[in-house]
This record gives C-alpha cells, sequence and structure tokens, in this order.
C-alpha cells in the first residue's frame, strides 16, 4: 500500500521556494478536492478514499502541510499562511474551482482556505474537526487538553518533550496504534484491527513524522492560538461529519461550529468513532459532496 502512495506523489516549488509535497487520488479528471490531513498524519492518510472518489468521478489532493510529510517547513507559520500554498498550488494544478475537505485536525485549515479563497472554494467537508481554541478544554478526559495547552504555552519544551513520539510513530507505528486502542471507542479499535486500515493509517504517521514532531507541533500551537479569521467568515456551505462514539474530539465540537458556521448541515453518526467515521463512511461523505453541487 505504502508503495502505492508514494508513486502518486509530486512535489511543486513555492513562489518562496520551499517543496510542497501532496498526492492525487481517485478520478485524475474528475472535480477536484483538496484534502488536509490530521495531526501527525501525512498526505497518504487520504489513500483509504481512493477508491470511492475514483467510482464518484472525484480527484482527491491530499496536501502535506509545512514540516509534515515531504513538504518544508515554514518557521512561525500562521494558520491562514496555509490558503497561500493552497492558492498556489490551485494555480500550479490549472484549478480555479475546488472543494476542500478536513479531517480532524485539518478541519481548521479547511475552514481558512473557505474564508480566505471565497472566490475558488465552493464548498467545505468537515470531518470529526477540531474547532477554534474555546472548544479545546472540552477533549475527551481532558489529554488532549494538556497537550494543547502545554505545547501553546511551551513550545520549546513541547519539541523537546514529543520528541520521542516522533521516533516511536516513525519505527513502530502499529505500536501507536495498539496504545490507541485502548482509549478508543469500539468502532474504532474494530476499524483500526482491519488489516487495509491499520496498514494505511501506520502509513500515513511514518510519513507524517518523517522529518521529525516539528510540523505536528507547529499545528498544536496554531490550534490554541487565534485563527485569524471567525467561523462567521466562511460563507461557502460546509457538511460536517461527526461520530457520537468519537473519543477523540467529542460531539459537543462538532454543534459548536455547526452552530455558528452560516451555512452548515451537520450529520451525526451515534456509532461511529473518531477513525472508523472517515474510513467507513467514505462513499457517503464523498457521495453528498457529488450531490451538493456547490
Amino acid at each position: 500500500m505504502l508503495a502505492d502512495v508514494q508513486d502518486r506523489s509530486s512535489t511543486l516549488r513555492l513562489p518562496d521556494g520551499r517543496r510542497l509535497a501532496y498526492a492525487e487520488y481517485g478520478d485524475p479528471a474528475g472535480r477536484p478536492l483538496i484534502y488536509n490531513h490530521g495531526l501527525l498524519s501525512s498526505r497518504f492518510e487520504a489513500a483509504f478514499a481512493d477508491g470511492a472518489a475514483r467510482r464518484l468521478g472525484l480527484r482527491l489532493i491530499a496536501v502535506d502541510r509545512p514540516g509534515c510529510g515531504g513538504s518544508d517547513p515554514l518557521p512561525g507559520r500562521k494558520l491562514l499562511d496555509w490558503p497561500r500554498d493552497i492558492a498556489a498550488l490551485a494555480v500550479a494544478l490549472r484549478l480555479p474551482h475546488f472543494h476542500v475537505f478536513g479531517v480532524s485536525g485539518g478541519g481548521p485549515y479547511a475552514l481558512a482556505c473557505a474564508g480566505a479563497l471565497a472566490g475558488r472554494v465552493t464548498g467545505v467537508t468537515l470531518v470529526c474537526p477540531l474547532g477554534p481554541p474555546d472548544t479545546l478544554s472540552g477533549l475527551e478526559e481532558g489529554a488532549g487538553t494538556r497537550l494543547f495547552e502545554f505545547a501553546g504555552r511551551h513550545p520549546a519544551a513541547a519539541r523537546v518533550a514529543l520528541a520521542p513520539l516522533g521516533l516511536w510513530l516513525r519505527y513502530w507505528p502499529i505500536v501507536f496504534a495498539e496504545r490507541m486502542m485502548a482509549a478508543a471507542s469500539p468502532a474504532d479499535r474494530a476499524a483500526l484491527r482491519e488489516p487495509p486500515i491499520r496498514a494505511g493509517f501506520a502509513a500515513a504517521l511514518r510519513e507524517g513524522v518523517r522529518q521529525g514532531v516539528g510540523g505536528a507541533l507547529a499545528d498544536i500551537v496554531l490550534y490554541t492560538r487565534d485563527w485569524g479569521f471567525g467561523l462567521e467568515d466562511v460563507r461557502v456551505p460546509v457538511q460536517l461529519w461527526q461520530g457520537g462514539a468519537d473519543h477523540t474530539v467529542p460531539p459537543a465540537v462538532a454543534r459548536y461550529l455547526a452552530a455558528r458556521l452560516p451555512q452548515c448541515a451537520e450529520r451525526f453518526l451515534p456509532d461511529e468513532g473518531h477513525f472508523s467515521l472517515p474510513v467507513r463512511q467514505a462513499p457517503a461523505i464523498l457521495a453528498a459532496i457529488v450531490g451538493g453541487a456547490d
């Protein structure tokens, strides 16, 4: 699976000289979707939706954020730097319009693109997304909250503290997945035990920390700070999918977003978790994009 993903990867040289890595899935001639991966992950994450995207005529373009996977770091980056990178990619790929897709920690980045690139982004799909800083205190059992607070206040110390995690993810991603299962919902444990999902998850994690944890740490810091735009600035249609059995980003965050985004259609699936939702519901999620015709 990993070799197949690598064959689909490309690199764009941005105007400031940085490299931006991306991979394409689905139908090469289909309707374009820009995929924003989750925290600690990479462009390989979107491989789970390859078959469904191909059947539905969608071109899924998954992009590594700075410092993640094959994309060069951008020191001191802000959330609103990301739409500029995506705009450059859209020009290079000749995409006048596109839909943006954000999973988990990719949600804020998808919303940033929708707010900043209103003339190009036609719609947004969010799957179990993170919310603005004032929602972070509601993350399950406080573990995520403590990590975000610590990294937001002490990024240098957090880099040192998280360095072993980067090594763990790079060399023993399956061990990490097994540890995650202990705290995951039954739906997530079942999904992560399926060999193809397990292998794809491991590949995405391994690639995500190829350069270390700097890219993920930058993400965490940005999640804790003012995004630079408001949810009311996202004026395009938003489809939000949330699992009721999500033990990573709880349903309260989705309800917060749905209540504040001007054009949001939410779909709550009570039996799905954080990992099971995107991989098991990919055909339905992508079909809704096609049916929405934004």
